[in-house]
């Protein structure tokens, strides 16, 4: 018998979603995945083919772009946080046991391997801070 013989276990997904953002409404793609043990803040929008490791905890208003990483917690390095009003665009890799400061805004094919502070604009292989988000705000452009 293989793994494809077994019956599947009969799971509510808006049920296990709820749990996971605490009873708060959080907007999952079918397409992502989300592990065991991740939590939601309200508001959350995870796009399609984006995965969200074991451990990690996502703010309020957070948005994960489509196929974004986060990297499992293989080497013990700790769960991964990230703020409110984080966004993080399309194919971003982010390094187990990392903080997003509040409102940090994570550029498009970002590999993050470090902390990132509040407000920071970060962009690049490895991710480097090239700007604040309040800033672009202050131009009248979105970061």
């Amino acid at each position: 018998m293989s793994a494809r013989d077994l019956p599947l276990p009969d799971l509510d997904l808006h049920a296990l979603l709820a749990e996971a953002a605490g009873g708060a409404v959080a907007q999952v793609d079918p397409a992502a995945r989300v592990e065991p043990g991740v939590r939601l803040g309200e508001g959350c929008r995870v796009r399609s083919g984006a995965v969200l490791a074991r451990g990690t905890t996502l703010g309020r208003e957070v948005l994960v772009g489509p196929n974004v990483v986060f990297v499992d917690d293989e080497d013990g390095l700790g769960p991964t946080v990230v703020a409110d009003g984080v966004r993080i665009g399309a194919n971003a890799v982010i390094d187990a046991g990392l903080c997003l400061g509040a409102g940090a805004r994570i550029k498009p094919g970002a590999v993050v391997l470090a902390d990132v502070p509040a407000g920071a604009v970060v962009a690049g292989n490895p991710a480097v801070v090239i700007g604040r988000a309040d800033d672009a705000l202050v131009l009248g452009c979105r970061a």
